[in-house]
């Protein structure tokens, strides 16, 4: 390329990408002699549907119940937890006396919070959760982070349990119009007393115990698995959970005696208070680990090749193999690539009539390149329009990448450099040239710039079905290069 041209070619490169209309624009522009050929090609990009299998599910929000679908079969969520530990952390009971407090009355509580909007499927279906506590620290890998984490390495099945729960997401015994007054509610779990009252006696005779949470955790709670033992029909995204400690008080009179029954002089059972001792967080600061279950049918979704899917969370993903060779082969080797341009369209239905529920379509979708498809998530990386692009649904149904040039031109020059030190690299690196779509969640900051700060594995439930596959509709890569003549 002559250098006294290079500002026309940079002018053309920004009008390649906001008019479709550019085949004379280069010889326009240009006096007689060299001039800027615009060529325009299509592809065919080939798709299939892969199963997600386990996906890297850091994340604060904790995942509870089972929902079957009739077009994605049985999905089923459980977690387990640690609690995190105020510094140096004292239970003041010598503030109470000793006569006041109702023998035996030590209580640990478990509380999932919930907003009342954050749930899939159905509000009133009856679920009962079982919790158990830990008897392995969960230490620092990665693998309790994985979606497919196996309980029974932390926990065991054979044990007594803390406490069970029968629930549903709407409390029945709430008329309609309170519930719609309140935002966030909880399901409130009664555990062990003897929990309690081993925390309570491990804080009294090792205080040093509980210096931090992570001598909390090692010493005295490792913290519990929340296990959905049975129910069908909702899926509940908690956002928030509490172990709180507590010990009922005799109510007292304004002398501080304890009110009795004026017949029995028995302490008076509705003037008893409950008070609280201690409250342990499931906060940021310490693990939490999601375990999803997805039925087998996932697998008969993945082998039609008709069309692909994409499901969230640990489902289906949709890999494309872009046409690379062709891209930088025979009139077009020595092109200069400014543009290519990849759509997927959405089926209209996003789920069977058989149900109510329709699962909603992703909001963000990542294309990743099929080798990093998992340390992206593992090392927190942000999408960086070169390897990597986010993409939301246009109102016309279509995820559309409007310019993935940096990506294919990553691929031409991996392969050559690749090549150059042995011959056989494409076959010890299948996956080269091989893109997958990813449902995300994208973090913003909450400045006035709204800067990506983080993306994740999107983790509630959604789901879509797209054009393509080996015996579909065909996905053409839309290319336009520029050259000297």
């Amino acid at each position: 390329m002559k250098i006294k041209y290079l500002w026309v070619a940079l002018l053309a490169l920004v009008l390649f990408g906001c008019d479709d209309n550019t085949g004379n624009l280069g010889e326009s522009m240009m006096q007689d002699g060299d001039k800027i050929e615009v060529k325009n090609a299509i592809f065919e990009v080939t798709t299939r549907s892969i199963l997600a299998d386990s996906i890297y599910a850091r994340t604060s929000t904790a995942y509870l119940g089972k929902y079957t679908d009739p077009d994605f079969g049985v999905f089923e969520a459980d977690f387990m937890t640690q609690f995190n530990c105020i510094d140096n952390l004292t239970i003041r009971l010598d503030t109470i006396p000793d006569s006041l407090i109702v023998k035996d009355s030590y209580k640990a509580l478990l509380y999932l919070y919930y907003n009342k909007n954050d749930f899939y499927g159905d509000s009133t279906a009856q679920n009962k959760l079982v919790v158990y506590e830990l008897n392995n620290y969960l230490q620092s890998n990665k693998d309790y982070y994985y979606s497919a984490v196996d309980p029974e390495k932390y926990y065991n099945p054979a044990s007594q349990p803390l406490g069970s729960k029968y629930y549903t997401i709407k409390d029945m015994s709430v008329k309609d119009s309170l519930w719609n007054t309140y935002y966030s509610y909880s399901i409130r779990t009664d555990l062990s007393k003897e929990l309690a009252n081993r925390i309570i006696e491990a804080n009294k005779n090792n205080p040093g115990y509980f210096a931090n949470s992570e001598s909390f955790i090692q010493n005295v709670f490792k913290g519990v698995y929340v296990k959905h033992e049975s129910g069908d029909g909702n899926i509940l995204y908690l956002s928030d959970m509490d172990l709180i400690l507590t010990a009922d008080i005799y109510g007292t009179d304004t002398l501080g005696n304890i009110i009795r029954d004026k017949t029995t002089r028995e302490p008076d059972k509705d003037s008893i208070k409950v008070k609280s001792l201690a409250v342990f967080s499931a906060t940021k600061e310490v693990i939490q680990a999601n375990r999803f279950q997805n039925s087998a049918k996932l697998k008969d979704l993945v082998a039609q090749n008709n069309w692909t899917y994409l499901k969230s969370p640990a489902g289906i993903f949709t890999e494309a193999t872009l046409p690379i060779d062709q891209i930088n082969a025979g009139e077009y080797a020595k092109d200069t690539l400014n543009s290519v341009q990849l759509s997927f369209t959405t089926y209209n239905e996003t789920g069977s009539n058989l149900t109510p529920y329709k699962m909603p379509k992703a909001g963000y979708i990542l294309m990743v390149r099929k080798k990093e498809m998992y340390s992206f998530f593992e090392k927190n990386e942000l999408y960086d329009n070169k390897t990597s692009y986010v993409t939301t649904l246009g109102s016309n149904n279509i995820y559309k990448f409007s310019n993935i040039n940096n990506l294919v031109n990553a691929c031409i020059a991996e392969r050559k450099e690749g090549e150059s030190k042995d011959a056989d690299w494409v076959n010890k690196n299948p996956d080269w040239n091989k893109i997958v779509l990813i449902p995300v969640n994208i973090t913003q900051s909450s400045g006035t710039d709204q800067s990506v700060v983080a993306v994740s594995h999107d983790l509630k439930l959604t789901s879509a079905k797209l054009e393509g596959g080996s015996e579909g509709e065909k996905i053409n890569l839309y290319v336009t290069y520029t050259t000297f003549k």
